[in-house]
């Protein structure tokens, strides 16, 4: 089953923030096309398999010059966010 995020037309877009900051970094995803990273550089996309799950891990440098590391698993599309201090402020797909 297809998740909503990979139905044509769709895009995903999870938003980073620091701490109890406004999030800082928005990365979108659409299929086929890969990932747009705002307010930051996308320094490395990179694909891995752990546990048996393959994902995407995105090297992300904000414009402070913090590097942030997130997941993004190929079976049902979820976010991680690897890097301390950081986290998910939200996720949505955009039709």
């Amino acid at each position: 089953m297809s998740e909503p995020d990979e139905i044509n037309g769709t895009v995903q877009a999870v938003r980073i923030g620091q701490n109890h900051e406004p999030a800082e970094i928005t990365i979108f995803y659409t299929p086929h096309k890969g990932f747009t990273v705002h307010n930051g550089y996308l320094a490395e996309n990179e694909g891995k398999r752990s546990c048996g799950r393959a994902y995407r891990r995105l090297t992300i440098v904000t414009p402070g010059g913090d590097i942030i590391q997130v997941r993004r698993y190929n079976d049902n599309g979820e976010f991680r966010c690897d890097s301390r201090g950081y986290w998910l402020v939200s996720r949505q797909a955009i039709v």
